[in-house]
Parts: structure tokens; C-alpha cells; sequence
């Protein structure tokens, strides 16, 4: 009997888990990796945030690499705008992972650009060489931002990654050949990796 009660009592948890994840706001972030062969991506932001001071993070802790080894050294040219219309960020003197701006009154999301430089060596960890001009891995937690503040099972985004023509798309946990991935990706950004090869390459 015991055996049997298991399997239900985890099908009536799993709805109301997966009910309260899509409650929560969405950030929205596209990646279009159309230059990864010259080790360049660009990102675009959209979040939902509050009137206020606003701190963003970009992750320095990854999951087994025993460091903070996050590469913000290769974040690039970022912008924040609402409507149009830029709003001012500084970076924080006493730790260079973070980026404070102020969300003036009426705003209820804003768009944040950047770009991300892949690094060229192939020593370290997720932040090591993982680009030529046949075959890219994508880790997604470097190239985000995320609030401050905000527990790690309450960040809720959606993806778009767009690869370069000619490429195929391989992400877990499921392989797919196409030139656009639209997926939702929820919190585990740091965990999961997306590789694109050329179609007559080998894909890992």
C-alpha cells in the first residue's frame, strides 16, 4: 500500500508547484549569439521591478567552481532604459558584481542590454574558451543580471536564444536542429549550458 500512495502524493504536489513557479513575474531575456564565432553575444533584459533603488547582480557563486569566479570582466556595454528613456546606473565601489540604479515613479519593468565577450583561453572553469567558429557553449549565468534580494526559487525567466545560420542547437535535455530555441528556462540558469555546432561538425 505504502508503495502505491507515493506516486499519488506526488502528483498532486507537482501541480500546485508548478502553479506557484508561473505565478511569480517573468524576466524575459534573448540572447542572440549570431557573433558567438567572433566570441561575442548580445543580450537583451526585459524585468518587472518596483519604483526605488534597484541593485543588479551578476552571479559570482557558480555551483562547482569553488570561487568567485563569475566572469564580469567580460560584460560589456551595459544600458538601462524604460520606454525610450535611459536611467542612470553606477557600479558598487566595494564589489564590482553589483550595479545600483533608481527606478523612478510609474516604471513597472525595464530593458537592460548588454553584451558579454567570450574569453579567448581555455584555462578555468565555465568562464574558460568555449567558442571557435564551429562550435560554442553557451552558459546562461553569464549573461544575465538579476535583483538583489530576490530568493534564487523566486527568479522566474523566459529564454530566446538565436544561434548563427547555418548552426545547429543541441540544450538539454532534449536535442533539436534549428536556428531559433524559444523555451521557458526557470531558475537553474548556472546548471545549464546550451552548445550550437556547424551541421557538418561533431556535436558534443
Amino acid at each position: 500500500m505504502k508503495r502505491m500512495l507515493i506516486p499519488q502524493m506526488l502528483c498532486l504536489a507537482l501541480p500546485a508547484f508548478t502553479f506557484q513557479f508561473s505565478s511569480l513575474p517573468v524576466t524575459r531575456i534573448s540572447v542572440d549569439a549570431t557573433d558567438a564565432t567572433r566570441r561575442l553575444y548580445h543580450v537583451k533584459m526585459t524585468m518587472p521591478v518596483k519604483p526605488g533603488p534597484l541593485t543588479l547582480l551578476y552571479p559570482q557563486w557558480i555551483p562547482g567552481e569553488h570561487g568567485p569566479t563569475g566572469p564580469v570582466t567580460d560584460l560589456v556595454n551595459i544600458r538601462i532604459t524604460s520606454n525610450g528613456q535611459a536611467i542612470p546606473w553606477r557600479r558598487e565601489l566595494a564589489d564590482m558584481y553589483a550595479f545600483h540604479a533608481s527606478i523612478p515613479d510609474g516604471v513597472t519593468s525595464i530593458d537592460i542590454a548588454l553584451e558579454y565577450i567570450a574569453a579567448p583561453e581555455s584555462s578555468g572553469f565555465t568562464s574558460g574558451g568555449s567558442t571557435t567558429d564551429k562550435l560554442a557553449v553557451l552558459n546562461w549565468n553569464q549573461m544575465l543580471l538579476y535583483p538583489k534580494g530576490t530568493p534564487s526559487d523566486q527568479l522566474n525567466y523566459q529564454a530566446d536564444l538565436k544561434v548563427p545560420r547555418g548552426l545547429a542547437l543541441r540544450h538539454r535535455p532534449a536535442y533539436r536542429e534549428r536556428e531559433r530555441s524559444e523555451y521557458p528556462v526557470q531558475a537553474q540558469f548556472p546548471d545549464h549550458a546550451d552548445r550550437f555546432a556547424r551541421l557538418d561538425g561533431l556535436l558534443l
